[in-house]
């Protein structure tokens, strides 16, 4: 999956009906920790991308994505995740 090439972002479609969504979050959030996770959902699902979000994804954006909103929301997530790493690495300073 994730482990063979070094990636900054993973976006993730929670709609998708043929995945295991909590497992993978779980898994990329907790195995990957600088890897900012995306999560796209549609508005009828948007719980779904307010757990996520409480399960570690670093932003959600809603369907149908526009390129523009994609893009600003994808920048938004790296920039958080870059953060959050610069603020872990200096509390173990």
């Amino acid at each position: 999956m994730l482990g063979e090439r070094r990636y900054h972002a993973v976006v993730f479609d929670m709609d998708h009906p043929e995945t295991q969504r909590t497992q993978f979050l779980s898994r990329v959030c907790e195995g990957f920790p600088d890897v900012a996770v995306v999560v796209v959902t549609k508005p009828a699902s948007l719980r779904r991308g307010m757990l996520a979000m409480i399960s570690g994804a670093s932003a959600y954006m809603l369907k149908p994505l526009q390129s523009e909103n994609a893009s600003a929301g994808l920048v938004r997530a790296l920039r958080k995740k870059q953060l959050e790493s610069a603020m872990l690495r200096l509390s173990n300073v």
